[in-house]
């Protein structure tokens, strides 16, 4: 076992406010990455700006982050927070803010570096401290190393180094209740994947199935829950958020408050061991047919509680969690439409998939047959998920 993780992590009831020394004793100027609006929509925006409060601190804010975030505007982002002499980066948001705040510390302290120095993680100069703010239940990147970003090219890349850790992160589930409640079950069962995939990694150990088990017993109860509120208040002219669940009796705070732990719990596993298959062929569904990336990622699970059905018994006893249950969940958060390909473009794509660390990482032998057999169910005439 080889654990490192250096995160100060705040995770509670007003973690911002209560933990602000923490932020402040980064540095004089913020550079603050998040979206056009979700971190003003959840408060942690706010909080943050109060917490850099007064004469002595200066806090500017970058909200030109995407999903799946280009690398040309971390670059942007990175250039200006250098030009404003910003003493750290603050990502506030979900996966794809915080997992561009960590790049934009790196392009901060290297201004002139090309995209491909970048990937290559020659970094002449360390990168300016990192803080997280953590506004949904999905990615963990609060806890972890790693940064995921979509390439000049269009491809979507995940790079992992310890210079990425955030000194200090804060998480407050009441943030997450202002999300659209069909984002935040994307958001979430990317918390399922991020387990399950930890837990047939072959980098597992007995602390990451600890995680990964605790963090699917966590999640399953409250995404059932927040699935059939989608499914009762979703209607053409109202797409309910979070609150709304919440106001109608779906979801309690303890279960946004477990399902946001359970994501920590995910971002902590996967940070050891790695993913599996499922994402780095999630990537693939995002880049070509723009699929969300909770959703992306999900729709290969299955395929993998199958193909690790011979060792899975162990995984299902110490969740508490039915193999039968799990798949009705993924199923139901998966329904995707219009997801096909020819023939020929999966003959295309197969060769992302030669050596493909995700791949070599999953517990057995994935071969190149075994990929060209889970792609085929999005092949025209094939299976519809």
């Amino acid at each position: 076992m080889n654990c490192y993780m250096p995160v100060r992590l705040f995770a509670c009831d007003g973690a911002v406010v209560k933990n602000a020394e923490a932020l402040r004793a980064m540095g004089r100027r913020a550079f603050i990455v998040c979206s056009a609006s979700a971190a003003k929509n959840s408060g942690a925006l706010d909080d943050a700006l109060n917490a850099l409060k007064g004469e002595e601190y200066e806090a500017q804010v970058f909200d030109g982050i995407t999903a799946n975030p280009r690398i040309e505007d971390v670059i942007a982002a990175g250039r200006a927070a250098h030009g404003a002499g910003a003493d750290f980066i603050l990502g506030i948001g979900g996966g794809s803010p915080m997992d561009a705040a960590k790049a934009v510390a790196v392009f901060a302290a290297n201004p002139d570096m090309s995209e491909k120095e970048f990937y290559a993680k020659a970094w002449p100069i360390e990168p300016l401290p990192i803080g997280l703010i953590g506004t949904t239940a999905g990615t963990g990147s609060e806890v972890t190393m790693v940064s995921v970003l979509t390439d000049s090219s269009g491809k979507k890349h995940s790079i992992h180094d310890e210079r990425l850790y955030a000194r200090a992160a804060f998480g407050n589930a009441r943030y997450m209740l202002s999300m659209k409640a069909e984002s935040a079950l994307s958001c979430g069962i990317d918390v399922i994947a991020h387990c399950v995939e930890s837990r047939f990694s072959k980098k597992a150990s007995a602390l990451t199935r600890l995680y990964a088990d605790e963090g699917v017993r966590m999640a399953i109860q409250p995404l059932e829950r927040m699935l059939e509120g989608v499914n009762e208040l979703t209607r053409t002219d109202f797409a309910p958020a979070l609150s709304d669940l919440a106001d109608d009796g779906f979801l309690t705070k303890d279960d946004v408050q477990a399902l946001y732990e359970a994501s920590l719990l995910g971002g902590m596993a996967i940070n050891l061991t790695g993913t599996c298959f499922p994402h780095n062929m999630g990537y693939y569904l995002t880049e070509r047919f723009h699929v969300p990336h909770g959703i992306a990622s999900a729709a290969f699970l299955e395929d993998l509680l199958e193909f690790e059905d011979g060792i899975s018994d162990g995984f299902y006893k110490q969740t508490g969690v039915k193999k039968a249950r799990l798949i009705k969940l993924i199923r139901a958060c998966t329904q995707l439409k219009n997801v096909f390909i020819s023939p020929e473009e999966l003959e295309s794509a197969l060769p992302r998939w030669q050596n493909n660390n995700s791949v070599r990482n999953t517990l057995g032998d994935v071969t190149q047959e075994d990929i060209r057999r889970i792609l085929s169910k999005f092949v025209k005439g094939g299976i519809k998920l």
